[in-house]
């Protein structure tokens, strides 16, 4: 379930990496799309800009032309009204010079002439573009009969001849006083021309002024409506730009709520799996307490049925005893009224029993010997077992490392995530930082650009002002909408922050109980390799104490409880030996080394039935261990040799006791008859207390202790004999 589990976590994590990859991958593809679209609409305004300033410089351009050529035809109006007003004051100043000469000169018709030339070169091509003035022509009139006025008017190159040939004739009746009055009408005529000229040129000037404003008023107008097209096209780039970025702030606000949505359903997921898990490992705990108490209830049961046989095994033993010692009494009895048939018979047959008692002796050394032998083998083996389990215990050890290790792996793992989502989130700071500043600086630049051009129009100061204030005020509400977007990402990260913290203390509160009880199993793991060091050291006295102190952290290892019995055994302390090795089967009934300690700490106490028992539950858990078949011969030999020593030492008191009266009676020569019959009594009543010393009775729970009592009292005979 484990290693379901962290499949499970492992598939979730890679899910969710995969997931956030994925959303990274949007996230930067909106971001790129949204630069290129910024891009795109810079690149826009920049060539709408160019083209207005191209349009504008055009405009400028235009008007300076126009400007030029206003300049220049007034110019060469002004030098054409000069060169008239000069060629006018000559033709006056000629008739004046000539005329004292004589009365008949042509200078009245060449001044005539001369002034019908200024008439007709008068229509200069600006006053006739403008409006036509037939003044010259109208001051020629005085001095022809013929008036040439419509040619002068009409053409500007129309020859002087008809005037020069009708001034002539009158050259000759023009009289000092009309040539006066002809000068005088002359000077008037050319101060009205240039009243008119003044006039024409006045007027001229305000038209002109007149069209230059109107053509500025629509230059302005044009400006105003570029300008206006210009900032609507801003306003709806603006628009455009902030309703994507609200879809993009919308949706990555699904996306976040979507990714809490999904946070929140593993949590539950997991909150489910974990109590589901408790559930079960409450519920095989149970089973295996229900278990544990249906074995030691049939354990408590069957150890109560063997409790019933034994004890009736053991009066049936008792009553069988007391049958045989009836028996033993009848059979001395009738030895001894034979006595006197079988004397030599029954020296050779005590001289053969002793020889073969000699025999069993010699056999029985050398059943000791082997015996040692096997128990030096067994302890060989047994310390194989011992090393066996320690490497088991190194190999379990090992695995709690490497689970350490994975655990902390994955610790070092769930930091730097919680370090990779801080970098992230100072990553989307700095880029909103950069961001903002950017904003704030194309604003400035925008700013200094609409200052830049209040500096350069100082006619459009009211309405860039206000262009200002409004691109100023869109800029503080974009400024407080990104505001309140970053208060919004950060109360969202903050909420997440907090839910990862929940499940983060969660993890970090099952892993914590997790490595208090590895750390409990390790330290009790390393008590354990000092007592199973301190065994090996033959400091069984520390063994003890390293068990007990790894017993204290884990109680339930039953290997613990049989190296310490172990240990106590090595003590000779068999009584708590054969306690801890009873705690050891009763925590593991299946632990075969718990049994095998129960029984030889029974050998030790000397209860051979509870260690044969022993060593039968062992053999019927694992039949083909060697150590419990080889404890179980030693068991049934121990069993066997105490019944034939308990046989045989009662037959050598039987002998040594007839011997003794046979030797006392002849040592004593003959028996009187009054005392012989008291003698036989007494030897009887000698012979039977001494058995009655002897023989204890016999049964399964007190075999050894009374066969070593036996053989005891036959030793103490002997010696005394």
């Amino acid at each position: 379930e484990k290693a379901e589990r962290e499949a499970k976590e492992k598939a979730e994590k890679e899910k969710a990496e995969k997931e956030k990859a994925e959303r990274e991958a949007k996230e930067k593809a909106e971001k790129e799309k949204a630069e290129k679209e910024k891009t795109e609409r810079e690149a826009k305004e920049k060539a709408e800009k160019e083209k207005a300033e191209k349009e504008k410089a055009e405009r400028e351009a235009k008007e300076k032309a126009e400007k030029e050529k206003a300049e220049k035809e007034k110019t060469e109006r002004e030098a054409k009204e000069k060169a008239e007003k000069e060629k006018a004051a000559s033709a006056t100043a000629k008739p004046a010079a000539t005329t004292p000469a004589s009365s008949t000169t042509p200078a009245p018709a060449a001044a005539t002439t001369s002034t019908a030339k200024p008439a007709a070169s008068t229509t200069t091509p600006a006053p006739a573009a403008s409006s036509t003035t037939p003044a010259p022509a109208t001051a020629a009139a005085p001095a022809s009969s013929t008036t040439p006025a419509p040619a002068a008017s009409t053409t500007p190159t129309t020859t002087p001849a008809p005037a020069a040939a009708t001034a002539k004739p009158a050259a000759s009746t023009l009289t000092p006083e009309e040539e006066k009055e002809n000068k005088k009408k002359l000077a008037e005529i050319i101060e009205r021309d240039k009243k008119i000229t003044e006039e024409e040129t006045k007027k001229h000037s305000q038209q002109e002024a007149e069209e230059a404003k109107k053509q500025q008023a629509e230059l302005e107008a044009l400006k105003k409506k570029q300008e206006a097209d210009l900032a609507q096209a801003h306003a709806a780039a603006e628009a455009a730009k902030q309703k994507q970025q609200e879809e993009a702030r919308k949706k990555e606000e699904a996306d976040r709520v979507e990714a809490l949505k999904q946070k929140e359903e593993a949590i539950q997921k997991a909150r489910i799996e974990e109590e589901e898990r408790i559930k079960r490992e409450a519920e095989a705990r149970r089973q295996k307490e229900e278990e544990l108490a249906r074995q030691r209830k049939e354990e408590a049961d069957r150890i109560a049925k063997e409790a019933a046989i034994a004890a009736e095994a053991k009066l049936q033993a008792e009553a069988k005893q007391r049958q045989e010692e009836e028996e033993r009494k009848k059979q001395i009895e009738k030895e001894e009224r034979e006595y006197h048939q079988r004397l030599e018979q029954r020296e050779k047959e005590a001289k053969q029993a002793q020889e073969k008692q000699e025999e069993e002796v010699r056999q029985r050394k050398l059943e000791r010997e082997r015996a040692e032998q096997e128990r030096a083998h067994q302890e060989e083996l047994k310390r194989l077992g011992e090393a066996d389990q320690i490497r088991r215990s190194e190999e379990v050890k090992r695995a709690r490392e490497a689970e350490e290790i994975r655990i902390q792996k994955q610790r070092e793992l769930d930091e730097a995530d919680v370090r990779r989502r801080q970098q992230k989130h100072e990553a989307d700071e700095e880029r909103s930082r950069l961001l903002h500043e950017k904003e704030e600086a194309e604003i400035h630049r925008k700013h200094q650009e609409l200052l830049d051009a209040e500096a350069a129009k100082a006619a459009q100061v009211a309405e860039l002002k206000a262009a200002q204030d409004a691109e100023l005020q869109k800029a503080a509400a974009h400024d407080a909408e990104l505001r309140r977007k970053e208060q919004e990402k950060a109360q969202n990260e903050a909420k997440i922050e907090r839910m990862e913290q929940k499940v983060s203390q969660k993890v970090e509160e099952t892993v914590q109980k997790e490595l208090e009880s590895l750390n409990d199993v390790d330290r009790s793991s390393r008590l354990k390799e000092q007592g199973n060091e301190a065994f090996k050291k033959n400091k069984f006295q520390a063994a003890i104490t390293a068990y007990s102190e790894a017993i204290a952290l884990t109680p339930e290892d039953a290997i613990l409880y049989s190296n310490r019995s172990v240990a106590f055994w090595n003590l000779k302390d068999f009584q708590k030996a054969l306690q801890d090795a009873t705690e050891a089967v009763r925590l593991n009934p299946e632990f075969v080394r718990g049994h095998l300690r129960q029984g030889k700490a029974y050998d030790s106490l000397g209860d051979l039935v509870q260690a044969k028992l022993a060593y039968e539950r062992a053999l019927a858990i694992e039949p083909d261990n060697k150590v419990a078949i080889q404890d179980m011969k030693i068991i049934y030999e121990k069993i066997q040799q105490q019944k034939e020593l308990a046989q045989a030492t009662q037959k050598n008191i039987a002998k040594e006791a007839v011997a003794e009266a046979a030797q006392t009676a002849t040592s004593a020569g003959a028996i009187p008859a009054n005392k012989r019959r008291g003698h036989a009594k007494k030897t009887t009543t000698t012979t039977a207390s001494t058995k009655d010393v002897a023989i204890k009775p016999f049964s399964f729970f007190t075999a050894g202790l009374w066969g070593l009592g036996t053989v005891a009292m036959a030793l103490f005979n002997i010696w005394k004999r």
